[in-house]
């Protein structure tokens, strides 16, 4: 397009990005938008201020795509079939037309960034990743006639909290302890522990405390288990939104990063420390808890079920080589 003018992201993009996705989403009612304290917000720093997002404008200067980057590189030490992922978010202002012809400009940018940030990361293949609800058949189709395939879903799950919550027993030597991982040493403690539980996507202390300064932090905290050494075994992250549930819109928290390390699975850890995260969001009159989690990830889904949670909503993921 002749009058589609493209460049990175920049702080006072905010309010269009917002109303493109307001739109988006009063079309397509379940997918979500950026807030101020979610991964899909542009100040994430794994956006690197703006660098991995561009923004499309027609002649009158007005925002109608948008397209991030999301990269989730793994570490040297994973066996080697894994793929670098690089997720990727393209939206178009649904009343525009031509609207492959948009993504197709906007995708150019993305994979011209994606070529920069792969030479970067360490050599092994890497694979774009895109989610999509089952409703936005359109994007479906879109990606799929440019060589995606679905390769997985995304499980959003959610546990009724009115529900009793059923007790859990666990070893006397783990000591189960709620903080706020407030100091680096605590978060660098936090982050070694999580990405051995997660070699295939590990996160970042910036991911970290960008979560630990958001407002939805305020609410919630860190249940975590430790060893007789100190040494954290397992944890899970419970927060909510403030906001949302005083103004009566939710009345939901999450229960995230659920994890337990390789040579403390199999002990009920994970079952202690969910009973522990439903407990506190039911204590603090929240009625439902939400999750994500991948379809491969059949152990999870199994623990999760078997602690009341039930499928809601399935995001289907599609994924394309970029480098093989």
């Amino acid at each position: 397009m002749e009058d589609l003018y493209i460049r990175n992201y920049v702080p006072g993009d905010i309010a269009q990005v917002m109303e493109l996705q307001n739109k988006y989403s009063r079309i397509y009612t379940e997918v979500s938008i950026c807030t101020d304290d979610n991964l899909r917000h542009p100040a994430h720093p794994v956006y690197e201020e703006g660098k991995n997002i561009f923004c499309g404008f027609d002649s009158k200067d007005k925002m109608i795509a948008y397209a991030s980057i999301f990269p989730r590189p793994v570490d040297d030490d994973v066996p080697n079939n894994l793929p670098h992922s690089l997720w990727i978010e393209v939206k178009v202002d649904p009343i525009q037309e031509n609207q492959d012809e948009i993504k197709d400009n906007m995708i150019k940018k993305v994979l011209e960034r994606v070529a920069t940030i792969s030479k970067s990361l360490p050599e092994r293949s890497v694979r774009l990743c895109t989610g999509l609800l089952l409703s936005e058949i359109e994007a479906i189709k879109y990606f799929l006639s440019r060589g995606f395939i679905h390769t997985e879903s995304l499980f959003q799950m959610t546990r009724d909290l009115t529900i009793q919550i059923p007790n859990q027993s666990i070893t006397k030597d783990i000591e189960i302890r709620k903080w706020k991982i407030e100091t680096k040493e605590e978060r660098q403690k936090y982050i070694k522990a999580d990405n051995l539980s997660f070699l295939d996507s590990p996160t970042t202390i910036e991911a970290l405390e960008y979560l630990l300064q958001s407002p939805q932090w305020a609410t919630g905290t860190a249940i975590s288990a430790f060893d007789i050494s100190g040494e954290i075994v397992g944890s899970i992250m419970v927060y909510w939104d403030e906001t949302l549930n005083n103004n009566g819109i939710e009345t939901c928290g999450f229960t995230e990063e659920i994890f337990v390390i390789p040579n403390w699975r199999g002990r009920g850890i994970a079952k202690y420390l969910i009973m522990e995260g439903l407990n506190y969001l039911a204590q603090h009159g929240l009625r439902e808890a939400r999750l994500e989690v991948m379809s491969k990830n059949r152990n999870a889904l199994t623990l999760y079920e078997s602690m009341g949670y039930v499928v809601k909503r399935e995001e289907k993921v599609f994924g394309r080589y970029v480098k093989e």
